[in-house]
């Protein structure tokens, strides 16, 4: 069996694994690559009228909430610091993190429709690739 660090990730070949404190972000990140999460979470998630911000979309701010979350950044407010923080930066696929105003303005716009629509289970099928 290989170990961690021979292995390469599948959604960056070019990452090294060497951890600290928000690393496990890049195993968070590999899983999600498997599974399709984040790409199911850009496909579902509507919003009605127009409203979508040029840099950050309604589906990346979600998967930067969720990553957050998972490293322990649970106020919006902690996005500024972590704005360019290079694992974070890594694992979202962006050059800047969304900062709190813009995570504060999705917050406003989600509703019981949205999230309804996140709910909607895959057919089994479509998760036949992960079971």
């Amino acid at each position: 069996m290989a170990s961690l660090d021979e292995k390469a990730f599948q959604f960056n070949k070019k990452i090294k694994v060497d951890f600290s404190s928000d690393s496990g972000l890049l195993l968070y990140r590999e899983f999600d690559e498997k599974t399709g999460f984040s790409q199911l979470i850009q496909e579902r998630l509507k919003f009605k009228g127009p409203v979508s911000h040029a840099v950050h979309s309604n589906a990346k701010v979600v998967i930067q909430k969720i990553y957050q979350h998972l490293a322990g950044y649970h106020t919006d407010d902690q996005a500024d610091e972590l704005g360019t923080e290079p694992v974070f930066t890594t694992v979202t696929g962006k050059k800047r993190l969304a900062s709190q105003p813009t995570l504060s303005r999705f917050n406003q716009r989600v509703d019981a429709e949205t999230v309804e629509l996140l709910a909607k289970k895959k057919s089994q099928k479509q998760l036949g690739h992960i079971i």
